[in-house]
């Protein structure tokens, strides 16, 4: 039963206090856990943003090919 109750609380994440464990919650670390997320997610948005300009101008540029009069 004890390992069941560390792995409830330590381990297992739980949607209902935001995909923490309670052991985060309990402990105060939930804001810096979110925070850190969404920062992460920011990041991440952003890189995906720029990854797929990137992509589209080296294809637009693609299709009009050498010598083609845009």
């Amino acid at each position: 039963m004890a390992e069941f109750i560390e792995f409830y609380k330590r381990r297992r994440y739980h949607e209902g206090i935001g995909n923490l464990t309670p052991a985060d919650v309990d402990y105060g670390r939930r804001e810096e856990i979110l925070q850190r997320r969404k920062e992460q997610k920011q990041c991440t948005v952003l890189r995906r943003i720029e990854y797929h300009l990137g992509r589209r101008q080296t294809q637009i540029a693609g299709e009009l090919g050498p010598g083609t009069a845009a």
